[in-house]
């Protein structure tokens, strides 16, 4: 690929790093490999969200529902004039409103949940090693989500199953009950439910990076990313809250200019940006634990390799 007025050219290196350069800083690190890496992320975003918009369609449906802007989907077009028109996603929604419910969007919807975890395995594949300050080719988000399709197919729809059952139980929590028990029983569900989402996004971090970087069956990467979900807590929460603050900033932008700005963060920016955020803080963790021959801390190669794996933890 020869790119196009020399961006999102995958077939020359980049800049590289002077060996003899001081160390940065890992947040100023992370903010000079990203913009190293601008036009590749960039495309790498815009084909990871060309590849994922019907569930990115259904996400933001679900997510405005459980925000109650809207109830049914005809109000997207029917009502103009009172505001929907500023909820998250307006214009998301209207590129797939019009096959909504038909065998096309839900044959679009299956392929999407398919590919979902394969083609995650390639996003982190080429996000770990521009972490890493590796190169990494736009062919490798391809090979690595074939290479990795069983085990990425496995992972995605286990997310997708742990979103979908976390949405019905909210939902489901929340609508009236008898009173008394049944009050206290369907709170208790709601607590439960959401703790176990939290854990479960922790542990999301690492499922992918752990796919492409080592050859464990799927039920030792689920194992491994349950401790690490415990072991990692600090960078997981930041983790969450860059991903928070992504979904601030969606939602701060809802509507402007009719929901263009909105769309143009989410397929080309805000993807590879929460992304390459997560795996730069995530990746050390893994490092530190299975990686025997990486420092734990990007130190010289002389010194003393990464701690024992924690009991629990398969290397």
């Amino acid at each position: 690929m020869a790119g196009f007025f020399g961006l999102f050219d995958f077939t020359k290196p980049g800049k590289g790093v002077d060996k003899d350069a001081p160390r940065l800083h890992p947040f100023f690190l992370f903010w000079a490999l990203y913009w190293r890496k601008f036009s590749r992320l960039v495309l790498i975003n815009f084909i990871y969200f060309v590849l994922l918009l019907p569930i990115i369609f259904i996400i933001y449906l679900t997510f405005n529902e459980l925000l109650g802007f809207f109830e049914l989907l005809p109000e997207i077009s029917a009502d103009t004039e009172s505001g929907v028109v500023g909820i998250p996603g307006m214009l998301v929604i209207a590129i797939l409103s019009g096959i909504y419910g038909s065998p096309v969007f839900l044959v679009l919807l299956l392929a999407s949940a398919i590919l979902y975890g394969p083609a995650t395995c390639g996003f982190t594949y080429i996000l770990r090693n521009y972490s890493r300050e590796e190169h990494a080719w736009l062919s490798d988000f391809w090979s690595r989500a074939k290479s990795n399709f069983r085990q990425g197919l496995a992972i995605g729809l286990l997310e997708i199953a742990a979103f979908y059952v976390f949405v019905m139980n909210i939902t489901l929590s929340g609508a009236g009950s008898p009173g008394g028990v049944m009050d206290w029983l369907l709170l208790v569900s709601r607590v439960l439910s959401v703790a176990l989402f939290v854990i479960f996004l922790f542990m999301r971090h690492y499922l992918y990076l752990m796919v492409v970087t080592f050859d464990l069956k799927v039920s030792h990467i689920i194992k491994n990313a349950f401790f690490f979900a415990f072991i990692g807590l600090p960078k997981n929460v930041l983790c969450v809250v860059v991903e928070l603050l992504i979904c601030l900033a969606l939602l701060a932008t809802a509507g402007l200019f009719g929901g263009i700005i909105e769309l143009v963060l989410s397929a080309f920016f805000l993807l590879s940006l929460g992304g390459f955020a997560c795996v730069s803080l995530c990746y050390p963790v893994i490092r530190k634990y299975m990686l025997k021959d990486e420092p734990p801390d990007g130190s010289p190669p002389d010194e003393p390799p990464g701690e024992a794996p924690p009991e629990g933890v398969s290397a």
